[in-house]
């Protein structure tokens, strides 16, 4: 990522690299605003005006639903992990997102930038990122594991009975059948 000047703001669902991707503009020099509400929630009066950057930060659902599992279980403040909340949650704020700062954004604002976590970690000028706020050191054993396909069966069920084809076919991400 060239230095930029402009103010940025990140907006993401829970573990999809809002804090991966604020380290990697903030080395670039760039402002990452926290004005216009928390980075996890819609997006209730906020319009991306004049030198404001915005992306949306999205990861596969499927390793979005491990990882979110994980993070659970290790978080006693999560302890009423419910996937299928979570999921219905996760769907509906993506396409929220997508409607609002992409599809259908009044022409005078900036369009917003989609970051899928799985592009950044294949950028290797970041993979001296060991650690991002919220998360252990990330090492190149959980790169790797981001990156393979998942297997699991009750995962594989649980996204494809929650995740609406309109995020798969916005987003570009492939249904595990």
């Amino acid at each position: 990522m060239d230095a930029v000047t402009n103010e940025i703001k990140i907006f993401g669902v829970e573990r999809t690299c809002t804090n991966f991707m604020k380290e990697i503009c903030q080395r670039a020099g760039a402002h990452v605003s926290t004005d216009w509400g928390w980075k996890h929630h819609h997006l209730d009066d906020f319009y991306p005006k004049g030198n404001i950057q915005t992306f949306v930060c999205v990861k596969d659902p499927y390793h979005w639903l491990v990882s979110i599992r994980n993070y659970c279980e290790n978080e006693p403040k999560y302890a009423d992990y419910d996937p299928e909340r979570l999921l219905k949650r996760f769907n509906g704020l993506n396409l929220h997102w997508y409607d609002r700062m992409i599809e259908n954004i009044h022409p005078y604002f900036n369009p917003a930038n989609i970051v899928k976590y799985e592009d950044l970690l294949k950028i290797k000028e970041y993979y001296n990122i060991i650690k991002v706020n919220c998360s252990d050191a990330f090492t190149d054993k959980k790169r790797k594991n981001y990156l393979r396909k998942i297997t699991d069966r009750e995962t594989i069920n649980l996204v494809n009975r929650f995740i609406s084809d309109e995020f798969f076919l916005k987003f570009g991400y492939e249904h595990i059948g």
